[in-house]
């Protein structure tokens, strides 16, 4: 009996052995960690765009560029951008490369000039490539075309000069430290035939600023058409002069 009793002890043993390895191995199967899927998520930011690029030749080795870049994005704007420049000659043969920066509002078509390019030996092709981009979520955000408007324009020869008097009208409620100024004169092709740049400093709201562009160039054609736009920087606190009642923060409330 007492032999009976022993076989049956190791029976339930052995049993009992076999029923917590099943359990443990089943609650290691039911937890144990699973490997990572790999799911690919669609940017929900765009790239900017370069629409176009011009090479306005000004005289002898003397270079205007003018760049379009446009944001596709209405939620995103870019506080920074970095940009190249990559000049080359006819044969394709690299001169030189020059890199910029810039920003750019949501939504936004904006003017990239670089003047007074003067290089060592003659320019044929200019081309332009987006490295960097700091991006930017606004959840409000006021229109550039809320901001500035072009009162009046006037181009005149005066001699040999082509001088531009514009005005300019800040109708925002924002103080600005400074504003630029970008001008594109058009001719009877597609092309610009010349650009323009000036800075203005302290542009106080709901005041006019009177501003001069002068070209010494003959440009050898009439002028057809005028583009005048103004650009500030609202990704810099700095650039605000003053806060009319919280309509800084109001325009600058990121993500």
């Amino acid at each position: 009996m007492s032999q009976l009793r022993l076989v049956k002890q190791i029976v339930y043993a052995f049993i009992l052995i076999l029923l917590i390895l099943l359990i443990g191995f089943g609650l290691f199967s039911l937890f144990k960690p699973t490997e990572p899927i790999q799911t690919s998520t669609a940017s929900p930011v765009k790239p900017l765009i370069v629409e176009n690029s011009y090479l306005i030749s000004q005289g002898i080795l003397d270079y205007d560029v003018l760049v379009t870049v446009r944001n596709p994005n209405v939620d995103y704007g870019a506080s920074e951008f970095e940009y190249e420049l990559k000049f080359s000659d006819i044969q394709g043969n690299p001169i030189k490369t020059v890199k910029e920066k810039s920003y750019i509002l949501p939504g936004q078509r904006k003017y990239l000039i670089f003047s007074a390019f003067r290089p060592q030996s003659e320019v044929s092709n200019v081309q332009v490539e987006i490295n960097q981009v700091v991006w930017s979520k606004l959840k409000s955000f006021v229109e550039p075309s809320a901001l500035f408007f072009v009162k009046q324009q006037n181009l005149r020869k005066e001699g040999s000069l082509f001088i531009l008097d514009a005005v300019i009208s800040n109708i925002s409620n924002f103080d600005f430290d400074t504003v630029n100024i970008v001008v594109r004169l058009e001719g009877s092709g597609v092309d610009p035939v010349a650009v323009g740049v000036r800075r203005e400093d302290t542009f106080i709201s709901k005041t006019d600023r009177s501003a001069r562009l002068v070209w010494t160039k003959d440009f050898g054609q009439p002028i057809t058409g005028i583009t005048i736009e103004t650009y500030t920087n609202v990704f810099k606190n700095d650039n605000f002069l003053r806060d009319k009642g919280g309509e800084i923060e109001k325009f600058q409330q990121f993500f």
